[in-house]
């Protein structure tokens, strides 16, 4: 029984560890959000074809460098899939 009791905390533990992780992407890209809407579309088109270019942007939105958190996340949704159409 020790052992399945063991598999189940490690389990549990991957899965609140997993949760904070989804937590803190999640209050970054609210962030990354806040920036991009600083930008009037209706006035401004920025196009960005490289990923170095969006970190830019957002970081200049920002006025300060991006932390860890930030990169990751533009990284992330710049590669995504769904960017590549």
């Amino acid at each position: 029984m020790g052992m399945i009791y063991h598999k189940i905390f490690i389990a549990e533990q991957k899965i609140k560890n997993d949760l904070k992780r989804n937590k803190e992407k999640l209050v970054t890209i609210d962030h990354i959000k806040d920036f991009l809407n600083r930008i009037d579309d209706k006035v401004e088109f920025i196009k960005v074809s490289k990923l170095r270019d969006m970190m830019s942007v957002v970081s200049d939105l920002k006025g300060d460098q991006l932390n860890d958190n930030e990169r990751d996340m533009i990284e992330e949704i710049f590669n995504s899939d769904s960017l590549k159409n």
